[in-house]
């Protein structure tokens, strides 16, 4: 339910992608889905995923990421 329309990359556990929605419809709360497992979702503007060749089979590197159960 954002107010701009993003592409929502799907990514499993081993830090490939399964699938993109590309330009998801803002201000709405449907359910997207790429039909294969994902841990993570990493959303970004409508346009960038095929603007910079991301799809199924990409390779995710998460860089300066925290995890943990605190802040810094």
């Amino acid at each position: 339910n954002t107010l701009i329309a993003l592409d929502m990359v799907f990514i499993d556990e081993t830090l490939r992608v399964v699938g993109v929605v590309e330009n998801a419809e803002p201000l709405t709360l449907d359910q997207r889905t790429v039909g294969a497992p994902s841990r993570y979702v990493l959303e970004i503007n409508a346009g960038l995923a095929a603007r910079y060749g991301i799809g199924a089979g990409s390779v995710v590197e998460f860089v300066n990421v925290f995890q943990g159960g605190g802040h810094r």
